[in-house]
């Protein structure tokens, strides 16, 4: 059993494209885009491809970029599957340098060719293409690779140039074929999701109809099949992501669905009154297992973050198994993953681990459970839209994300009974005050760090050394970037000074203005 891998596709019933990843940043973004404009699409390895693309309803493919080479990554079988199919095709960067050697071309690699970051295309106005989005014909795109394209097969015609005379985008003559050197995925590249959408809608002809609102029958037909008469154990955190998960299971098979709670001891200071509430408002029958002791004890004294997660993903794990066991037999175990936290993990092709995750790829094979994870192909947004229409109420769908690891990456450095503590009240303080002002529901996620260092301050006209704690607060759509919110700087001052009065160990507040990227939402 694997955790986090994206297995077999259940496809919604729409005309969709595959990406194809090749182990660029950028590639859910591709999908981001597409999906933000209604065209469903779906992200494989290049190992999946071919039996993706035998798949109904598939309307075109998407070869992403990647830090290969031609050489490293070209599979000219694949291609010819593709190709076999008539589908369109669109390939970005490594994926256009791919097409580009298919069709005859060279691909080279020159110091002065590399282009990174900005640059101002020049679209070939007697070729009419995706790229005409634009009344100048002038594009500005964001480029990222040392290889280019130095010559095209006859079959190839150029649509666009770099200002130093490379070729930034071409087209196989008269098929619906393409090649773009840039990305225009990323925000930086005007009109980037303009073309993305006129290559699935005019070029692959699919129609703008996909809603994430409208799968829950596909996803509880699904998870019916796959169970059958067996019996789900759900890993429930109470965010937003587990209580979709465990709505689905429940509406899928019943009362042979079991929700575990584990009380880590490094949850938020309102978790086990809203857990209550969320059991008396849906009707789940969720176990409640309090390990905040072995928790706690097992990481006194540990600072790294990443051993941090692992201590806390074995120990969930080992807690979690000795609980069900008196519950069981279980076939399945179904959690709450998001393709988000399965990219951050290492899980997709090519990608770099930058946090683990402790629901992806932690579960001891002897568990001897198959793992469901019905929300491993959707991004936040599109599970709270999912959320909504299954008739979950709106306090449940809008909260904010909460870690799996909890308060324990919320204190930075070695951590305690105490400074969780101190962590939790200055967290609340903060959220309460967002509500009060009514900011909560404007901002993506908000929480409070509290970091290892002091700073000296005057308490009562004597020297006083406090902790530096740290408020975070960012606007997203999914999580996959984000951009700090820019509060009121009145809210700011209030919020400081109820801190600072109330919680006697913080000596100094300051907020966090990073971006994702190049920093990460939390601090660890």
């Amino acid at each position: 059993m694997k955790s986090g891998s994206p297995g077999r596709l259940s496809l919604p019933d729409v005309s969709s494209l595959l990406v194809i990843d090749y182990g660029s940043q950028y590639t859910r973004l591709i999908v981001r885009r597409l999906r933000d404009r209604r065209f469903y699409a779906h992200l494989c390895t290049p190992d999946q491809a071919r039996q993706a693309i035998t798949g109904p309803g598939l309307a075109g493919v998407v070869l992403s970029g990647g830090p290969g080479t031609v050489a490293q990554s070209y599979d000219p079988g694949l291609i010819d599957d593709i190709f076999a199919r008539s589908l369109p095709v669109l390939g970005i960067c490594l994926g256009a340098q791919m097409l580009c050697h298919h069709f005859d071309g060279t691909v080279e690699s020159r110091d002065e060719a590399s282009e990174f970051g900005e640059s101002i295309l020049q679209v070939d106005p007697a070729n009419p293409s995706l790229l005409h989005v634009t009344n100048d014909h002038r594009l500005m795109s964001w480029m990222s690779h040392s290889d280019y394209v130095a010559t095209l097969g006859e079959s190839c015609q150029t649509l666009a140039m770099t200002s130093d005379g490379y070729c930034a985008a071409f087209q196989v003559q008269d098929r619906p074929i393409f090649g773009l050197m840039f990305h225009p995925e990323v925000s930086h590249t005007q009109k980037g999701t303009e073309i993305l959408a006129a290559f699935a809608g005019q070029v692959c002809g699919c129609k703008a109809s996909w809603q994430a609102g409208q799968q829950n029958q596909r996803l509880i037909d699904t998870i019916r099949t796959q169970v059958g008469e067996g019996r789900v154990l759900t890993a429930f955190s109470g965010g937003i992501d587990s209580l979709v998960v465990g709505v689905l299971v429940h509406r899928a098979i019943g009362e042979r669905g079991i929700n575990v709670f584990v009380d880590t001891g490094l949850l938020r200071q309102d978790d086990l009154a809203f857990i209550d509430t969320i059991q008396a408002e849906t009707g789940l029958q969720i176990d409640q297992i309090d390990a905040q002791d072995v928790f706690i004890k097992r990481l006194a004294g540990v600072s790294d973050p990443e051993e941090k997660r692992k201590i806390i993903g074995r120990t969930f794990i080992e807690v979690f198994t000795d609980h069900v066991r008196g519950l069981g037999p279980f076939s399945h175990l179904a959690q709450g993953t998001l393709y988000t936290d399965i990219i951050e993990s290492g899980g997709a092709s090519g990608a770099h681990t930058i946090k683990s995750h402790h629901n992806v790829g932690g579960l001891p094979q002897e568990l001897g459970f198959e793992l469901l994870e019905p929300l491993k192909e959707l991004y936040k947004d599109e599970v709270r839209e999912l959320g909504v229409s299954l008739g979950i109420d709106r306090q449940f769908v809008r909260r904010h994300p909460f870690p799996g690891p909890g308060l324990a990456v919320r204190v930075l450095g070695a951590l305690d009974a105490q400074t969780i503590d101190i962590a939790r009240q200055v967290d609340a303080l903060f959220i309460e005050a967002l509500r009060y002002h009514d900011l909560y529901d404007k901002v993506w996620q908000a929480f409070a760090v509290l970091t290892p260092l002091r700073s000296v301050g005057v308490v009562g006209d004597q020297r006083a050394m406090g902790y530096v704690c740290a408020l975070r607060a960012v606007t997203s759509v999914d999580g996959m970037t984000a951009q700090a919110a820019m509060l009121p700087a009145d809210f700011l001052t209030n919020i400081t000074n109820k801190i600072c009065n109330r919680i006697p160990q913080i000596g100094r507040v300051v907020y966090d203005y990073t971006s994702k990227p190049p920093g990460t939402i939390e601090w660890e």
